[in-house]
This record gives structure tokens, C-alpha cells and sequence, in this order.
């Protein structure tokens, strides 16, 4: 049993990178526990708008700057995956004169404060203190992605069922008053599959208890999303048997 995010499951599962075989044995019991945006910055003065300028541009030449965590965060594979869904790598950003700066997400903030970087890549729940420092010390704004590449994020690499999961409310950051359409993950409690379907069960009814969803936002304000009705529609790996049952005793699941 443990907790996991529902775009590195899925790699897990089907045994892709960073991971260097497969764990189909993994079962799902429910999510979302909490849940991630792609947040793809830019500096306002740049003068971009959506993701597709950004790689026009990289295509044209133009060198580049960005920062997007370090490899075997979700935020350094979604970036990667992102550039590889235009037909593009690191290498392309390189080659423009660009350059693609590693680093912590606080790092990639504190880059963009300075003017190193102009764009800053990241996988996190909103408001991300980063981006609120961002959006402070220079004008920022928030590329959403297109419909195609939310759906591709949520068809091979894990990310929740594109629609109003997919939106960061406008207002969130200074100076970014619109809704932005991204790409989001999200928590979710997994198991074994050997994991007797009883116990799956009953672990899947106590946490769907109305006194314990009422408990979850006092260990952690994240958990406040979590809706048991709907746990079941938010997995990127098979759901245990045991949850199955559950779901489908209570009438959310058919």
C-alpha cells in the first residue's frame, strides 16, 4: 500500500522512464488526494501568449532560457514530453543558443526573479508559492496548452481526464486574471494486487466515511478535494477489486 501520482503510475505500470522495467501488479484504490497543475511561465515581456509561440520560436532559432526542475520530477518529464509532442528535445533548445537551466523549483523561481530564465516549468498545486514570488518581482503569464496536448498528457502519460481538473482559476497569481487550460495530476492510494480484495474493501470504506473526508483537510489542506463519490474516475491504474466493490455497492460506479 502506498501513495503515488498518477502520471509516474502509469509510467510505473507500463514500465517507461525513469523506470527501468514494468509493475503491473500496481491497483488502484481511489484519488484524488491532491492534485497537480502544469504551470508553463513566462515572463510578460517576452511577448508570448500560448505554448505553440514558444515553439515556434524554438523552432525558428530564437535561443531560449528555461527552467524546469530536475530530472525524475514530474515537472522535468511533463517539460521533456511537452517539447517532444512539437517535435522537439532539449537538444533543439541547445542547439538555438538557448539554455536549459537544472535546478530545485524554488531554484527555477528564483532564476526567473533575476532575469536568468524567461520561462519556468512546473508540476504543482495552486497557489504555488513559487509562482506567487514569480508573479510579484516580474510580470508574468501562464501559457495554457491545447486541447490535443491535454488529452495526449491524459491518454499516455497519466494525467487526469482533461475539463475543469485542467483549469488554474484566473486570479490565482498577480496579473494573471484568466483561466488558464493545463494539464493535472493527481494523488492516488494504491495497492497491490495481492492485497486481499476484503481488506481493499474495507480500507476504501472507512476512508470514504463522512467523519474521515471531514478529518483529511486537517492533516494536510490538499486532501480537501478528495470526493469518494468520484474516487473511482480519477485513477490512472486498474482499480483494486475490493475498491470496485465498494464503489459500485454505494451506487457511484456502475
Amino acid at each position: 500500500m502506498g501513495w503515488g501520482i498518477t502520471a509516474m503510475d502509469t509510467l510505473a505500470f507500463k514500465g517507461l522512464e525513469p523506470y527501468d522495467r514494468a509493475y503491473p501488479d500496481l491497483r488502484a484504490m481511489g484519488g484524488v488526494f491532491s492534485q497537480y497543475h502544469l504551470h508553463f511561465a513566462a515572463a510578460k515581456d517576452v511577448g508570448v501568449t500560448t505554448t505553440e509561440e514558444v515553439m515556434e520560436l524554438i523552432k525558428a532559432g530564437k535561443p531560449m532560457t528555461f527552467a524546469p526542475s530536475t530530472p525524475g520530477t514530474t515537472s522535468f518529464y511533463f517539460f521533456v514530453k511537452l517539447l517532444e509532442f512539437y517535435g522537439l528535445s532539449i537538444e533543439d533548445i541547445e542547439a538555438a543558443g538557448g539554455k536549459v537551466f537544472i535546478g530545485t523549483h524554488t531554484e527555477g523561481g528564483s532564476l526567473y526573479k533575476d532575469r536568468h530564465v524567461d520561462f519556468v516549468v512546473q508540476n504543482v498545486s495552486y497557489p504555488a508559492a513559487v509562482y506567487i514570488d514569480m508573479a510579484i518581482a516580474r510580470e508574468m503569464t501562464l501559457l495554457p496548452l491545447s486541447k490535443d496536448v491535454a488529452e495526449w498528457f491524459y491518454k499516455e502519460h497519466g494525467a487526469l481526464v482533461p475539463g475543469d481538473v485542467s483549469i488554474i482559476p484566473g486570479g490565482t497569481y498577480e496579473g494573471v486574471e484568466q483561466d488558464t487550460f493545463s494539464a493535472a495530476t493527481g494523488g492516488q492510494l494504491n495497492f497491490h494486487k495481492d492485497v486481499p480484495d476484503e481488506v481493499v474493501y474495507k480500507i476504501t470504506k472507512i476512508l470514504s466515511s463522512d467523519e474521515i473526508v471531514e478529518l483529511m483537510p486537517k492533516i494536510h489542506p490538499a486532501l480537501k478535494i478528495f470526493e469518494p463519490s468520484r474516487a473511482w474516475e480519477f485513477v490512472s491504474l486498474p482499480l483494486h477489486p475490493g475498491a470496485e466493490r465498494y464503489y459500485k455497492e454505494m451506487g457511484w460506479m456502475k
